[in-house]
């Protein structure tokens, strides 16, 4: 992830190559000094902030589908969204015979990023309280069908999202 209040320069033996500007955060290329045409061309591999950036809050957060169809204020949409999601997980989650045989309980954490087109990338288990919770956990957020992108400037973006789940004997 690229700081947009930065600049960062690559000096090899014979070109730079600066990434971003404070004013329009677009990449630009300079070889032996002069402005390069064509720079995404050449290295596809470099791309503008915008396209890799991971956001963690934006002004429309991805949201679990099933509630397209419902009408209402944002909030009402991301309550039908929790509520769906949480269906999901109940419905598939298997409680790990492990962590049932030793009496283990607790919260294990799943990070993931919802791209621009509501998929999901990224999967890691953040916390894991061991006897198979977190391998339980991250295996429902791989069956997950795809999400609802978040928005930022009437633009998809990348989102970062943690997905805690509790695991309790009763």
């Amino acid at each position: 992830m690229v700081n947009k209040d930065s600049i960062y320069v690559y000096t090899g033996d014979r070109d730079s190559i600066m990434w971003g500007s404070r004013e329009s955060y677009q990449l630009d290329a300079y070889f032996n000094g002069e402005l390069a045409k064509g720079v995404k061309e050449r290295y596809p591999e470099m791309e503008s902030s915008d396209d890799k950036e991971e956001y963690k809050i934006v002004e429309q957060m991805p949201r679990f589908p099933g509630c397209e169809g419902n009408e209402g204020t944002d909030e009402e949409k991301k309550l039908c969204a929790e509520k769906k999601m949480l269906e999901y997980i109940y419905k598939n989650i298997k409680y790990p015979t492990l962590a049932r045989y030793h009496e283990i309980q607790g919260m294990a954490v799943v990070q993931f990023v919802v791209e621009k087109d509501g998929s999901i990338s990224g999967q890691k288990i953040l916390r894991d309280v061991k006897g198979g919770c977190g391998d339980v956990a991250l295996d429902i957020v791989n069956s997950m069908p795809q999400w609802i992108p978040g928005y930022q400037r009437d633009k998809p973006v990348r989102v970062q999202f943690n997905l805690p789940v509790r695991f309790l004997l009763e």
